[in-house]
């Protein structure tokens, strides 16, 4: 069974409210993403010196999800990714606690957020803002870890590998809610289907070369970035593409299931965007994906 992530956040409202008393935290990404979970944090990039930063580099990179009706669906709450030089944090709110606190994020913006930590399938997450600062706008975004502007390029076998060492976090730090790179790709299980379809679909895999084998979910229920998507082409070896080959963008997630115990991670990857392996100057965004900024996603599953 599926939860509202409405319901989902007044859960999380309640349990924070227990650690009214726990010491707030003023730190960067990779600190906080090994705090407990339900910590009270200030997400600010304080500490970050180290990997690069100047404790005051949190910038929005992307925005996952946003208020308002993409692909025929309504979507009432926002998703953002935001970054400083030693990691990233995915920001989890409702469209009126942001509307409360005067914040309309953009990508670029440097700020500054008090929320609680709470990790969900492997994506490190901040809930509930209480107070955001936006210190200045038109900054360059992170992409990974000590570098503004491009992506991190990964391969499948580097993305299964599962070698973070926090339990709720099983990707490495350097892959979780940065915008990665699989190059020298092709998608099967596409079926018939041509085009993403106004509805869920975990039923696509990328292969590389190799024949190793990632699962690509499309979230079109929960996510305004998947909306925006509906009705673009599926690149299942596209004539679009040389070869059958193309690059993919999109976010990391792992999918907990337990079994006598043990909890099992099945790692996938949600699309941004589709690029040809050696593109025509014409045709090198398949059409109707759209800007990387707006095509972000997180898969969320709840049972």
């Amino acid at each position: 069974m599926k939860i509202s992530k409405n319901v989902l956040l007044v859960a999380m409202v309640t349990s924070a409210l227990a650690f009214v008393g726990m010491r707030v935290l003023a730190d960067d990404a990779a600190d906080i993403q090994q705090d407990h979970n339900y910590q009270a944090v200030i997400y600010n990039g304080a500490g970050d010196d180290a990997d690069g930063g100047n404790d005051a580099d949190v910038i929005v990179d992307q925005i996952l999800s946003q208020p308002g009706t993409y692909g025929g669906h309504t979507y009432t709450g926002w998703a953002i990714s935001a970054a400083d030089a030693s990691g990233s944090l995915d920001i989890f709110a409702t469209a009126s606690s942001l509307s409360t606190l005067g914040w309309t994020p953009a990508v670029g913006q440097n700020i500054s957020v008090s929320a609680t930590y709470n990790p969900y399938h492997s994506i490190p997450e901040i809930a509930s803002p209480s107070a955001v600062t936006v210190i200045s706008t038109g900054n360059p975004t992170w992409a990974q870890p000590g570098i503004q502007g491009g992506s991190a390029v990964t391969t499948i076998p580097a993305v299964l590998a599962n070698t973070g060492s926090n339990t709720y976090l099983p990707l490495t730090q350097g892959l979780e809610d940065y915008l990665v790179e699989i190059q020298n790709v092709t998608i099967s299980g596409a079926g018939t289907l041509t085009a993403f379809p106004a509805t869920n679909d975990g039923n696509l895999f990328l292969n590389d070369t190799a024949g190793h084998q990632l699962t690509l979910y499309f979230y079109y229920s929960s996510y305004s970035c998947d909306g925006a998507m509906t009705g673009a082409p599926i690149p299942d070896n596209s004539p679009l593409t040389s070869a059958g080959l193309f690059d993919v963008w999109g976010l990391l997630s792992a999918y907990p299931s337990v079994s006598g115990g043990v909890t099992n991670w099945q790692d996938e990857l949600v699309p941004t965007a589709f690029v040809a392996e050696v593109p025509e100057p014409s045709s090198i965004m398949l059409a109707g994906i759209g800007l990387l900024s707006l095509l972000a996603v997180i898969r969320r599953r709840h049972s």
